[in-house]
């Protein structure tokens, strides 16, 4: 049972004593933490005890019960403030409603008035616990699985591509709205000193994001938090963005020594073509050093020179070809483009930024992967684009043989064993994050890898595993379709009928009926001999 804290303040010690006496005698799990002679006493105990519940006397010299009311309300939201006075003032009323006492009690009053009157309020602080209890209880449950869900999802779009189903799966399960257009920024977290406090700032900003937008927030990898924005058709691209980054910043900024910088991809017509605008957002990432602490991608073209548009595409299609592991057409993309920087007349210390930029984010798309590689910085000043072509050609082989030397390390029958782990846990919510953890690769690495093994998404694979253990158990007369749709993995019974319907080609009462009518033995007029 929860002991409740009481702090009584009155500027007479009977009164004092009375209530306490009274209250320590007539209610149970009461514990008296403090008695004030006057409210700024009143306020310093109250601060020390953290007492639930404070009976304030509203006459006190000095520091009077409302004042004393206003600056204990203004730390603590939740503790109960019952006001007492000898004045049966409707002024003194008005002013306690307005700082949202739980109770107005006149004094001398009997014993059962103020037993009622107390045990009234301490009943509805039971009453808010236990509603606390269960919202804690229903949030941590969300917390375990939305962060998952997310995280996958957003892993998928921006690294691979989704199958409808899952979508459509993911969005029942979470109440999300309708897929349509939509942009992705891409987070730099900077923290002083270590990277300890990355973890806690990286929940505390997708938390908050939860509360000011639509959207999906991904995995933490290093520092960096790439967020899906479904964008509001009720504005503008600019003008939602632009909101958004100013909360974002403004909510960060209430952290010491943690620094932020957004970089923002330009807006998708589908959640399915969202990786453009990823690519987009970590390239307005490259500078962090911008007073503005963000930079729209389209920014980032009015900034350069005449030829950014054609730079910029080549940049993007390095990315892709990067995330599909096509190296030798990202190392002819890079030495063409910077051809054309040269071509063009680009000054080298402009064109040395701008490959190095991209260098840096390739390197972390390696380290992404689960290689290890150093940060691709050149080696000398570069004095020439010959020396420029050269160095990149030594950077490039190097995140190459990195990525090799990881690959050579993995297990001939890796994805024998991730399959094998699909099929033993369909009925589960299997995530990227789960098997690599189980298999202890990348998850962006699993995902590739699986889909140039097999030939499909490890998602669709999913589906099908349950559609096929669904379909063995329909065999089992005694098992509903409902019991069959929670036992292999799905939530909701008529999302499972759309999902069967759509792989089948029947729904499952068809199918079901179909597989009962050909093994139930045909009735015939003769007998056996």
């Amino acid at each position: 049972m929860t002991t409740f804290k009481i702090l009584i303040a009155d500027d007479e010690e009977l009164e004092r004593e009375a209530l306490s006496r009274i209250l320590s005698k007539g209610l149970n799990d009461i514990e008296i933490v403090g008695l004030a002679h006057n409210g700024r006493m009143a306020v310093e105990l109250a601060e020390q005890h953290r007492p639930d519940v404070i009976l304030l006397d509203i006459k006190m010299p000095g520091v009077d019960g409302l004042e004393a009311a206003q600056i204990i309300r203004s730390t603590d939201r939740d503790v109960k403030i019952i006001m007492v006075t000898a004045f049966d003032s409707f002024d003194y009323a008005q002013q306690a409603l307005r700082l949202q006492v739980s109770d107005y009690m006149l004094k001398p009053s009997k014993s059962s008035v103020i037993l009622e009157t107390v045990g009234q309020v301490l009943k509805e602080l039971e009453g808010e616990r236990e509603n606390r209890q269960r919202q804690l209880h229903v949030v941590e449950k969300l917390d375990k699985l939305l962060p998952v869900l997310e995280a996958d999802y957003v892993t998928q779009l921006l690294y691979d591509s989704v199958h409808e189903s899952h979508l459509q799966e993911m969005m029942s399960l979470l109440e999300w709205k309708e897929q349509g257009p939509a942009f992705v920024m891409v987070c730099t977290i900077q923290t002083e000193g270590d990277d300890a406090s990355l973890p806690a700032v990286y929940k505390s900003l997708t938390e908050y994001f939860r509360t000011t937008s639509d959207g999906w927030v991904g995995k933490l990898s290093f520092n960096q938090m790439p967020i899906i924005v479904l964008a509001d058709v009720q504005q503008s691209y600019r003008a939602q963005s632009t909101s958004l980054i100013r909360k974002l910043l403004n909510y960060v900024s209430c952290f010491r020594g943690v620094r932020v910088f957004i970089g923002i991809g330009s807006c998708s017509e589908s959640t399915h073509d969202i990786r453009q605008s990823y690519h987009e957002a970590l390239l307005a990432s490259t500078d962090l050093s911008i007073p503005t602490h963000c930079r729209h991608y389209s920014d980032l073209l009015l900034e350069d020179n005449r030829s950014a548009l054609r730079s910029s595409e080549t940049e993007k299609e390095v990315l892709e070809q990067a995330r599909r592991g096509q190296w030798h057409e990202v190392n002819r993309l890079l030495q063409q483009w910077i051809n054309g920087f040269e071509a063009e007349g680009c000054r080298l210390v402009e064109a040395q930024q701008r490959v190095q930029d991209l260098l840096l984010i390739l390197s972390r798309f390696t380290l992404e992967l689960g290689a290890r590689t150093e940060k691709p910085y050149y080696a000398f000043q570069i004095v020439s684009y010959a020396q420029l072509r050269s160095e990149l050609l030594r950077i490039v082989d190097g995140i190459v043989r990195s990525v090799k030397e990881m690959q050579t390390q993995v297990e001939p029958d890796l994805m024998l064993k991730v399959k094998a782990y699909i099929i033993q846990h369909a009925q589960r919510e299997i995530s990227l994050d789960l098997i690599a953890e189980h298999v202890q690769i990348s998850p962006f690495y699993i995902s590739r890898l699986f889909k140039e093994t097999f030939g499909t998404n490890y998602v669709d694979f999913l589906t099908e595993c349950r559609i096929d253990k669904a379909k063995e158990l329909m065999s089992d007369e005694g098992k509903s379709l409902k019991e069959i749709a929670y036992e292999v993995g799905y939530h909701d019974p008529n999302y499972f009928s759309r999902v069967f319907k759509r792989t089948v080609g029947q729904s499952p009462t068809d199918y079901r009926k179909d597989l009962l009518t050909r093994h139930r033995p045909l009735s015939t007029n003769h007998e056996s001999v």
